[in-house]
């Protein structure tokens, strides 16, 4: 090997070595937080999200973006998706979700992601934690939260209780983010039994 050619291949190396190391705080931004699940204990809930109509990929980009957004510092939402055939998925949250969240999500899912053109989603769960609409007619309630097909983009989920009372509830920080409403929307029971689809099914987006 001559001189000029070990002298070229060092030089090569050295870019190749430079490269890495600048690469390196890179990838670990994007990176971000690490997940371990022995850090985390599940958390008994009944909270679901039923999304209708969009196909198991697209539900789980959705979710992945979603949780790249409000995982940034901390984990504050994790999603298990369970594929119940090809056009509809389940999202259970095994190590809990807040209601403020859990609302965000719904109306993330609905609108941002433009899923509201393939299918419907909706959700329920019993004893919200009511702090961010300080409502206390959805303490102690099962509530099913939802947004009709019909409704154009806007901050805000709608909340229906086993008594069939309606509420708007805002995703923003105004001062009224809640007011009731005369819709006449019914409750009604998720037509998926939950308690076939334990925690260990499916797959976990954080």
């Amino acid at each position: 090997m001559s001189l000029f050619s070990a002298v070229t291949i060092l030089i090569v190396l050295i870019v190749v070595f430079t490269i890495v190391r600048t690469l390196k705080p890179i990838n670990s931004k994007k990176t971000g937080l690490r997940f371990d699940e022995e850090d985390f204990k599940t958390k008994n809930n009944d909270k679901v999200i039923l999304i209708n109509g969009p196909i198991n990929n697209d539900v789980r980009k959705a979710c992945e973006e979603f949780c790249q957004e409000f995982n940034k510092h901390k984990f504050q939402v994790i999603i298990n998706l369970i594929r119940i055939n090809p056009e509809t998925n389940l999202l259970t949250f095994p190590y809990d979700i807040s209601f403020k969240h859990y609302c965000y999500l719904i109306n993330y899912l609905r609108f941002v992601n433009k899923l509201s053109n393939k299918g419907i989603t909706t959700g329920w769960l019993s004893n919200p934690d009511c702090e961010y609409w300080l409502n206390e007619h959805l303490i102690d309630q099962k509530i099913m939260v939802y947004i009709p097909k019909e409704e154009g983009p806007g901050n805000y989920v709608y909340a229906c209780t086993e008594n069939n009372d309606n509420f708007q509830l805002k995703c923003t920080l105004d001062k009224d983010n809640y007011s009731i409403i005369d819709t006449q929307q019914l409750y009604q029971k998720c037509p998926i039994k939950i308690e076939d689809y334990s925690f260990g099914k499916g797959s976990l987006i954080v």
